[in-house]
């Protein structure tokens, strides 16, 4: 049987005055991604994300933080 564990991570997504949207995040160090609409700015986030958890999962680390709540916030 397989596990999956959901980390879900706040992240804010500002439109930038060039015509992109950032997204970055207090939680997850070097997360920032950039896109030309909101979906795939959260696609590309999404994408960095997974990277960056795997990077802290090999240095075996816990995620996500124990003072984090689960949650979605937009």
């Amino acid at each position: 049987m397989t596990f999956v564990k959901i980390i879900i991570i706040p992240i804010t997504i500002t439109y930038l005055p060039e015509g992109y949207y950032l997204a970055m995040s207090d939680i997850l160090t070097g997360l920032i991604a950039q896109g030309s609409s909101i979906d795939e700015t959260i696609e590309i986030t999404e994408d960095v994300a997974r990277h960056l958890i795997s990077i802290e999962l090999e240095g075996k680390r816990e995620l996500p933080p124990k003072n984090i709540r689960n949650q979605r916030i937009f």
